[in-house]
């Protein structure tokens, strides 16, 4: 007895035209390719004087795709200082959900000595910080920072004579 078989026809061509070769699956991803992508501008300004800690106005959320993902936060922060007084800083430091990840840093610290009054410094801290917060579910970014020692005002989204100035955060998925 002879079976016959006969195999389907499958037009190739048909078949390649229907794939969508502009999208991968982001389980499909390398690691280190980037998932997803959040950013926000800032210009609402905030001051305070010395010895407090202030949000910076920077706060951003993402919700990672896999656990095994890693964020990483790119932070261009605006900021002005009014000083009275000598050996001041300005310190500044990366929360999530609350909790500090980062810093604080002490990348601005102003020690002249004068006797000339009011010193007014204009600048911009830059952060990049690789996360690994190990979850799927929603996680918050905010920056902070603290002007401390005695005698002045410090500013951020801002300049001294109240010029707005503006402050970035983004956050980047980065494939594990």
């Amino acid at each position: 007895m002879a079976v016959t078989i006969t195999k389907p026809q499958i037009n190739v061509r048909e078949k390649l035209k229907e794939l969508d070769f502009e999208t991968v699956p982001f389980q499909k991803m390398p690691s280190g390719s980037v998932i997803q992508v959040v950013s926000t501008i800032d210009s609402g300004s905030v001051s305070a004087s010395a010895n407090v800690v202030v949000d910076t106005g920077l706060t951003l959320s993402i919700t990672p795709t896999s656990s095994s993902n890693k964020i990483l936060i790119l932070v261009s922060q605006q900021w002005s200082v009014t000083r009275t007084s000598d050996n001041l800083f300005l310190d500044f430091r990366l929360t999530r959900n609350g909790s500090i990840i980062y810093g604080p840093s002490r990348d601005s610290r102003f020690t002249t000595t004068d006797s000339f009054g009011i010193i007014e410094f204009t600048g911009k801290e830059s952060i990049n910080y690789l996360d690994a917060p190990s979850t799927t579910n929603s996680v918050e970014y905010k920056v902070q920072s603290e002007f401390f020692g005695s005698g002045g005002t410090g500013y951020w989204n801002q300049s001294v004579d109240g010029a707005s100035a503006t402050s970035t955060i983004t956050l980047m998925e980065i494939a594990g």
